[in-house]
């Protein structure tokens, strides 16, 4: 079975994930992966975060959840960045 393109960039990618600490991976995951794909599907919804959980396929507090992860995310990288 032919592989695509967005399995072989993960494949690709496994053996540096492998060196990273559980939370630096996460972090990474969420900043790169989780939070543009929720970004572009509230754009795409109009911010309707009950569509946006029925094309992912979770309930709506997930999504929420997410987004709190997220916006958590950003606001513990804002205070650590150097001024």
């Amino acid at each position: 079975m032919k592989r695509t393109p967005l399995e072989k960039a993960i494949e690709e990618l496994e053996e540096i994930f492998l060196t990273w600490d559980d939370e630096a991976l996460y972090g990474f995951i969420l900043e790169v992966v989780e939070k543009p794909l929720l970004e572009k599907l509230l754009e795409r919804t109009g911010g309707d975060q009950e569509k946006v959980a029925k094309i992912l396929h979770v309930d709506q507090q997930t999504i929420q959840a997410k987004i709190e992860e997220i916006k958590g995310l950003q606001d513990r990288t804002q205070n650590t960045e150097p001024r």
